[in-house]
């Protein structure tokens, strides 16, 4: 049976997939328990508030365009509005359209070229002269008849078709590409597709357009929506209503003459062309909505694999109703009055004596009371049940129970110009009030933080009365006139500021606008959030009017703080350093150079991190203070100190907030103490709250003496002990670090090292045998030609135990300049030790064929299982074993006897020492050397030129030939 719509209006969807990031919250609400009691007025006309159009199920059509003015596609738009449904594209089908307007129980077309009638029961067709004025069809107990009128005689005369004058029907005028309809109050209409006279009984008839589903769409479209809406909104209309005529087709019965009407019964369809009594013509399909029919073709909404039923409204106020299926929810709806409308929220006049006529039970209505609601939106949503009390003549009470579409339907609009235009309503209190505008909801921090605000709001008077100014304040909603912990506990927090409408009236008039204030502090308030909702009171009064809501989020002071930058040299008293001198801060941000006998000051940075904005000024809170542990003396405070664990003051010219950036001055006194490097470390602190965590600033403080022109430190000791093989392979390296401590700079290669007494191992490379070789390099700016004050300089030293005496000694080195030794001594133990070279054969490459008058690659390979490394490459070489040279000496033998040098680390490959335990590839080249073919083998071992050989003996095969 068709579902009876209320307005001409409705719209379309959005996923409920996409409900958060739409910030749509579904609501399963019960209905309000708490009644609204409505006296009879004594004007006898109740001033009633409302929201909507409509039913309110599925597709919001003001809700739709309000998407699309915020980017929303219309398959977004659609999936919001039918959550849970899917996007499916169905073929275009016919649809067959119950044009209602034609009631005059005929069908009425004008000629046309190429216009046919056609007998649908037999198939029996005739096409019609354009000569006549009008063709149609009518009935009579004998079937459907087709008569002409005019041109002569004037009149209407049956015209047989096929030798018969009566038919079964369906009879079909089709063949131009539209067909125009004469209805019965002079005007017609195009249609595409055919018209067809349907038998609805014995003697009446209908009038049927059938056409493609998507040629239908056209004149739906825009007799539903907007021509001038966007494309997303026009679209959305277009999925709607595409989907809706497709549920209703699968669902209609199989006897049933049409699918569908043509009114606000099923929905809207004009067709094509609109021609008035007079003549006038207009078109009926725009531009934006046939093109919004050919974006979207084919497109609908389905549940389970099924077109839904796709129920739209003009506006649903702000949240939809429940539509008895899983996809018609009840939900919130902020699209809905983004476009200005006025069906989003209205004001109508509902008359005493209309509510009586309606329901003359009643007699002398006293009240209205409304007893139940949906719970959804303002008023506590949409009125379910009523209650009618009065009076009958007899003077007995009467009730009677109604809904609240009854009382929308006692003076509905558009029937009545005040009246209401949904069942979202409400009777307007005589004070009520709504907020016209109101600060954001507020995020307070608990001391030190910013704990205190001010909620303000602007409210308008959109009651029938004033409001005296004495008395007049907002109240804790719940309970009703609470204690408010966030006003201290006041029970009058909301002050009344000014009447912005009316300065200085003692009275605040109907449509007045008025300030409100509340003091808020999160003292005494749990760190959380919280709601606080406040309604106008006057006085000790009840309260009234809409509830003013703030989310008030407390949370916890955060100490926390970042580092934005490395710290920056202020100044020093340490003496210019002469060119290439770095500035006292080094380059990596964190090595300080303080002379001993002044200071260097820096300055560190730190921004919050946290929730709490940094004071500033002599009385600021904020220090920085000593770390690694905290709250330590630290040997570098002194002057410019607040004492020896607070090194400084936060240094600001206004409040730093979160993100910003404030600074700390840092002086490190050399407090005359002795040379040296000291790891410093340092982070603010909220004194008497909290150490404010995340920007420590860790330093390397070098003391240096400015007095003196050569000082050292140890910065890295050499080895205390150095074994050497007398192998050619037993050489090594030491490695001194010393840093610079005095006043002069340190030239690379100049600057030296001594023994107390000649070095056993000292190499060739030794300026004598107590002078190692001179600075190396400056470890802390690699490449400089000098070693600063602050810097550490390397010296590396080789020592040797080849061709030396076997046996331990000791060397002791000590930095030396023009003035003597200085710095810190190292003794150093060296031995040289007895090398052994020792092989195993581990591989031996398979038989190889050499050509007799070529060459092949063999190899063998050996692991080291002696104490000393060979050489890769250089001096250990293979030897032939066969006595007075080999036969298969190839050309790249180095000679008879030594096919060639080590080839390789296999255990390490690219390594130049083959070290005990790894193992070693030996390569060979043989060659026939035109001898005959044979199989035989050869025997090679291992030697190291100028030191030794080994016993070592591999068995090689080949065969030549």
């Amino acid at each position: 049976m068709p579902v009876v719509r209320l307005v001409r209006l409705r719209a379309v969807t959005a996923a409920a997939s996409l409900l958060v990031g739409l910030g749509v919250v579904l609501v399963a609400a019960p209905a309000a328990l708490a009644e609204d009691i409505y006296p009879r007025p004594a004007s006898g006309s109740w001033t009633i508030d409302g929201h909507g159009w409509g039913h309110g199920h599925g597709l919001s059509q003001y809700g739709a365009p309000g998407g699309a003015t915020q980017g929303k596609s219309a398959d977004t738009i659609t999936s919001f509005y039918y959550p849970g449904t899917s996007k499916t594209v169905l073929a275009n089908v016919p649809n067959r359209v119950l044009l209602q307007a034609d009631d005059d129980n005929a069908t009425e077309v004008y000629p046309s070229t190429g216009l046919v009638a056609t007998d649908l029961a037999t198939g029996t067709k005739a096409t019609l002269p354009t000569g006549y004025a009008r063709w149609r069809a009518v009935i009579d107990s004998a079937g459907l008849h087709l008569q002409s009128y005019g041109p002569s005689p004037i009149g209407w005369k049956t015209q047989p078709m096929g030798g018969r004058a009566a038919f079964a029907g369906p009879l079909r005028f089709a063949g131009p590409a539209f067909v125009r309809l004469a209805l019965p109050d002079g005007s017609s209409r195009d249609y595409r597709g055919a018209v067809q006279a349907v038998r609805t009984s014995p003697t009446t008839l209908a009038s049927v357009d059938v056409l493609g589903l998507e040629d239908y769409l056209l004149g739906v479209v825009p007799r539903e929506s907007s021509s001038s809406w966007l494309a997303a909104a026009l679209q959305s209309q277009a999925i709607a209503a595409r989907s809706y005529s497709r549920y209703k087709r699968d669902h209609v019965p199989s006897a049933a003459s049409w699918d569908i009407c043509d009114t606000t019964q099923c929905q809207v369809f004009g067709g094509s062309r609109y021609y008035s009594s007079s003549g006038t013509e207009t078109a009926l399909e725009a531009p934006s909505t046939s093109d919004a029919v050919r974006v979207t073709g084919g497109v609908v909404r389905t549940y389970n694999g099924q077109a839904i039923f796709a129920e739209y409204s003009a506006s649903n106020g702000g949240w939809s109703t429940d539509g008895g299926l899983p996809y018609l929810r009840a939900q919130r709806d902020d699209w809905d009055g983004v476009v200005a409308s006025s069906v989003h929220s209205w004001t109508a006049a509902l008359q005493v004596t209309d509510v009586e006529r309606r329901y003359p039970a009643v007699g002398r209505l006293a009240r209205m009371r409304v007893t139940s609601r949906d719970g959804n939106g303002d008023w506590g949503g949409r009125v379910g049940t009523v209650v009618l009390e009065g009076v009958d003549a007899a003077g007995n009470a009467t009730s009677v129970t109604t809904t609240g579409v009854g009382i929308y339907n006692s003076r509905s609009w558009p029937a009545n110009s005040d009246g209401l235009r949904s069942n979202w309503w409400r009777v307007r209190p005589s004070r009520d009030s709504h907020a016209v505008s109101r600060t954001g909801d507020p995020t307070l921090v608990k001391s030190p933080g910013s704990s205190r605000t001010t909620l303000s709001v602007l409210v308008e008077n959109t009651g029938t009365t004033g409001w005296p100014v004495s008395g007049l304040h907002l109240a804790v909603a719940t309970p009703p006139g609470a204690p408010d912990p966030l006003a201290g506990g006041s029970g009058t927090p909301g002050a009344y500021v000014q009447n912005r409408t009316h300065p200085g009236a003692t009275t605040v008039l109907p449509g007045d606008r008025v300030d409100f204030n509340i003091a808020a502090d999160a003292v005494g308030v749990p760190v959380g959030v919280r709601t606080a909702s406040y309604r106008v009171q006057i006085g000790t009064g009840a309260l009234f009017g809409e509830y003013l809501s703030w989310t008030v989020t407390v949370r916890a002071a955060s100490f926390a703080a970042r580092t934005p930058a490395a710290p920056t040299l202020v100044v020093t008293t340490m003496p210019a350093g002469g060119a290439g001198a770095p500035p006292a801060l080094f380059a990596d941000g964190r090595t300080v150079v303080v002379p001993r006998n002044g200071a260097t000051v820096l300055r560190l940075s730190a921004s919050p991190a946290g929730n709490l904005s940094w004071p500033v000024g002599s009385g600021s809170p904020l220090r920085l203070g000593t770390t690694s542990p905290r709250d330590r003396s630290s040997s570098f405070s002194g002057a410019g100190w607040l004492s020896g664990g607070r090194a400084a003051a936060l240094a600001a010219g206004a409040p730093v907030p979160p993100g910003g950036t404030g600074t700390f001055d840092l002086r490190l006194n050399g407090n005359n103490a002795a040379v040296g490097v000291s790891r410093e470390a340092f982070e603010p602190l909220w004194e008497g709250q909290s150490w404010t965590t995340g920007a420590r600033s860790d330093l390397v403080v070098v003391r240096v003496d400015t007095t003196v022109s050569r000082a050292a430190t140890t910065e890295a000791a050499p080895l205390a002990n150095v074994a050497l093989s007398n192998a050619p392979t037993g050489t090594g390296v030491i490695v001194v670090r010393l840093r610079n401590v005095g006043r002069s700079a340190w030239t690379v290669g100049q600057e030296s090292l001594e023994t107390s007494a000649p070095a056993t191992m000292a190499t060739s490379a030794w300026r004598s045998s107590t002078r190692p070789p001179a600075l190396t390099s400056n470890a802390s700016r690699p490449g400089q030609g000098a070693v600063h004050p602050g810097e550490v300089g390397e010296w590396r030293i080789p020592l040797t135990g080849f061709g030396k005496a076997l046996g331990t000694t000791s060397m002791v080195l000590r930095a030396v300049g023009p003035s003597g030794a200085y710095g810190p001594s190292f003794t150093v133990s060296t031995k040289v030790f007895q090398a052994t070279v020792a092989g195993q054969v581990v591989g031996i490459h398979p038989s190889v064929r050499v050509p007799s008058l070529g060459t092949a690659a063999t190899w063998y390979d050996v692991r080291n299982i002696g104490n000393t490394p060979w050489p890769v490459g250089g001096a250990m070489h293979s030897l032939a074993l066969t006595s007075g040279g080999s036969p298969s000496r190839a050309t790249s033998w180095i000679t008879v006897s030594r096919p060639g040098s080590l080839s390789a680390n296999l255990s390490a490959p690219g390594s130049g020492l083959v070290l005990p335990g790894q193992t070693a590839r030996f390569a060979l080249d043989l060659a026939g050397n035109g001898r005959t073919p044979r199989s035989t083998s050869e025997a090679f071992g291992v030697i190291w030129d100028g030191f030794t050989g080994t016993t070592l003996r591999a068995v090689v095969p080949y065969s030549v030939g």
